[in-house]
C-alpha cells in the first residue's frame, strides 16, 4: 500500500478503473478453468496444448493482478481506493494486504520481467519465473484472499453516490458519446462471483 489519502471522488474514480480491470481478471482465470474443465479446448496451434494455453493465461492473469495494487503514483492501488472507500472493513483490508505484501517484489518482478513485458536477458526472465514457481503456493493463497475481499467488497450499495459519480464523470469525459450508459452499468452493476 502506497498509504496515500484519497478524497471521495478520486477514491470513486479509481474503483470504477479497479472494477473494470478485476472483470478483465476473471474473465482471464474464467477462460482457465473452462479450459481445465475441457469446456473451451483451443485451436491447437504449432503443436501446443492445453496446459501451453493455461500457462500464458495464468501468466496474464497474474500481471492484472498486480496492476490493481501499483506503486506508480499514475496507476491504480486498490488498498488505498478500499480503505478510502470502505474504512469499515480496515481490518480485513490490511490482513489481506499482510498477506500480499512479503510477495510484493516478487509480484512486481514477475510482471514486469514475464507477465506484462519481457526481460531481455534470459537468464533473468527465466530465474524470475522459477522465483515465482518456487513460491507458488504463497502467491495462490494471497490471490484467493485478495479475491475474497474484492468479492465481498463488490456490493456497491454501500456507495450511493458511485453511480451518478461514474456516470458524471464519463459524461463529462465524453460528451457525445452514446455509449456511457451501457459502460456504466458494466462498470457499476457486475459483481465477482466466486
Amino acid at each position: 500500500m502506497r498509504g496515500r489519502k484519497l478524497s471521495q471522488a478520486e477514491a470513486l474514480e479509481e474503483y470504477a478503473l479497479y472494477r473494470i480491470r478485476v472483470f478483465e481478471y476473471l474473465h482471464v482465470f474464467q477462460i482457465i478453468i473452462d479450459i481445465m474443465d475441457g469446456q473451451y479446448c483451443p485451436k491447437d496451434t504449432m503443436g501446443h496444448g492445453r496446459k501451453q494455453y493455461i500457462g500464458t493465461l495464468k501468466d496474464s492473469a497474474t500481471g492484472l493482478f498486480v496492476s490493481m495494487m501499483d506503486r506508480d503514483k499514475r496507476a491504480i492501488d486498490v488498498f488505498d481506493v478500499w480503505l478510502a472507500l470502505f474504512p469499515q472493513h480496515e481490518e480485513r483490508i490490511q490482513a489481506v494486504w499482510g498477506e500480499i505484501e512479503p510477495l510484493e517484489g516478487l509480484l512486481r518482478d514477475y510482471r514486469n520481467k514475464v507477465a506484462c513485458h519481457v526481460e531481455n536477458d534470459i537468464g533473468s526472465y527465466l530465474r524470475t519465473r522459477s522465483a515465482l514457481y518456487e513460491q507458488r503456493k504463497e502467491v495462490a493463497k494471497a490471490m484467493q484472499g485478495f479475491m475474497g475481499l474484492a468479492r465481498d467488497l463488490a456490493d456497491v450499495s454501500s456507495l450511493p453516490s458511485f453511480r451518478e459519480g461514474v456516470e458524471a464523470k464519463l459524461k463529462k469525459e465524453f460528451p457525445e458519446s452514446n455509449s456511457v450508459d451501457r459502460l456504466v452499468d458494466y462498470i457499476v452493476d457486475a459483481k465477482p462471483e466466486d
